[in-house]
């Protein structure tokens, strides 16, 4: 099955683990979705994307957001992973990189988005 991009390893890691043991802290494959480049949307874009919406459009945008959130998931992850240890150490701020993990996991893991009926 093809992922949305580089999160095979992490799919294989958390399947071989039967999904108990979460991978490292500092995950390489949240380390190289941070790195991916950002598109941002201008008021343009938004604009004429309501227009002439077809089936490849919309499977395109579909695909867009896939990869943009996987991106941006990983940026807070790494945010939340260099503040002070003291920061980090923080029940709450614990609670919001857990659930930031557990979205980021799972939209790695979706498959790419290829046909309508996805």
């Amino acid at each position: 099955v093809d992922r949305v991009g580089l999160g095979a390893d992490l799919a294989r890691s958390l399947a071989s683990s039967g999904g108990r043991d979460r991978p490292n802290f500092y995950d390489s494959t949240v380390q190289r979705y941070a790195e991916m480049p950002i598109h941002r949307l201008t008021i343009h874009e938004l604009l004429s994307s309501g227009s002439q919406i077809t089936n490849e459009r919309l499977i395109s945008m579909a695909q867009h957001v896939q990869r943009e959130m996987c991106t941006r998931l990983a940026r807070r992850l790494l945010d939340i992973q260099t503040l002070p240890y003291i920061v980090v150490e923080n029940p709450n701020i614990q609670k919001v990189h857990s659930l930031y993990r557990t979205a980021f996991e799972k939209l790695v893991a979706f498959p790419k988005v290829v046909n309508i009926s996805q």
